[in-house]
């Protein structure tokens, strides 16, 4: 015969009815893996909605750090709690994978830009980034190249900037290189370009980071960080 059957939704009780004269709760269970109530006319069905378990015609919340399982109370798996009634989550950034009696916690891993200590994750500390995740500790945060900075918690490697005072530029392997401004020149960001020129007639140490370092020349005269001029007839000037 074949089989016709209501699901009725009452708070967190599932009920489930069938026009089969089912003659015990055996029977009902072996069908729909529920629990089977006597009604006129055989047995009706019905089931507890997850995380709650069945307990007579009731649905009770298991207790705090246990969640429902086949109908049993079971602890959470490693790694995990749950709240009265409410499904298991897990602890420190750990991901919840699989249900039932498989569900489990995977072993925590720090997203980009944060290390694992401890079993907890911190950010990846100034002048290092880390773009995956991954469980290396701190180990797992790459210095950035000499000479560059980066701001804590960086997530990948173009957050590494020449330091002030130092050109950048990527190499044939694509890899930031950052080296000092030579003498005559300056750079005051904290950028990945070129380093300026002193203005006219003057000149700089190497890795001058501003333009104030520039200073004129032997035989020229002028403002600081400005253009200078060479000395008149009769006249000179030393460094």
């Amino acid at each position: 015969m074949a089989s016709f059957r209501i699901a009725v939704i009452i708070c967190n009780i599932v009920v489930v009815k069938t026009e089969w004269m089912l003659s015990d709760r055996a029977q009902c269970d072996a069908l729909y893996g529920n629990y089977g109530y006597r009604t006129n006319h055989g047995f009706s069905c019905f089931f507890c909605r997850a995380p709650l378990v069945r307990n007579g015609f009731s649905c009770p919340s298991c207790p705090v750090a246990q969640h429902g399982v086949a109908g049993i109370c079971t602890a959470c798996p490693q790694f995990s709690t749950a709240v009265s009634g409410q499904n298991c989550y897990c602890l420190n950034s750990r991901t919840l994978v699989g249900s039932g009696s498989n569900l489990r916690c995977n072993y925590l891993q720090c997203s980009a830009g944060s290390y694992l200590d401890g079993g907890s994750c911190y950010a990846c500390p100034e002048n290092t980034w880390k773009d995956s995740w991954n469980d290396h500790g701190r180990n797992g945060c790459r210095e950035c190249p000499v000479y560059s900075v980066s701001p804590i918690g960086s997530t990948e490697r173009f957050a590494c900037l020449c330091k002030a005072g130092f050109a950048g530029k990527n190499n044939l392997h694509n890899q930031l290189e950052c080296t000092q401004c030579s003498a005559g020149t300056f750079k005051p960001a904290i950028k990945n370009e070129e380093c300026q020129l002193c203005p006219e007639g003057s000149i700089s140490p190497t890795s001058s980071d501003n333009i104030n370092d520039c200073d004129c020349k032997a035989g020229y005269q002028g403002q600081t960080g400005g253009v200078c001029n060479i000395c008149g007839s009769g006249k000179y000037r030393e460094m």
